[in-house]
């Protein structure tokens, strides 16, 4: 049951992260387009860029299936945020080439 309330709450959270992203792009609000992963590594390689997504969901559902205790509010909206995220930088990438993030920490 809770990995179900996981993936309920990750697709809420990935839908969220589209309208939000789609609604700065549209509102005009100072964005930065980044072309990588993490502040913007690796960003003419696709197949790094890949990897780096994949292993990210692939260590947050392990952790999920290997915690043997009960999951908590806090830690199931945890792993859906996070999960979220990286699925709408996932769509991000493969559709537009970039990833939308509306916070810049200047850097």
């Amino acid at each position: 049951m809770t990995i179900i309330k996981v993936f309920l709450f990750t697709l809420l959270f990935f839908s969220l992260d589209q309208i939000l992203k789609n609604w700065f792009l549209e509102s005009n609000f100072y964005v930065r387009l980044n072309y990588g992963v993490a502040f913007g590594l690796f960003q003419n390689n696709l197949v790094v860029r890949f990897i780096y997504l994949m292993l990210t969901i692939f260590v947050v559902v392990r952790v999920l299936k290997e915690t043997r205790i009960r999951l908590y509010a806090l830690s199931l909206l945890s792993s859906a945020l996070l999960l979220g995220g990286v699925l709408g930088n996932w769509f991000d990438y493969f559709s537009r080439g970039y990833a939308v993030d509306p916070i810049s920490l200047g850097w």
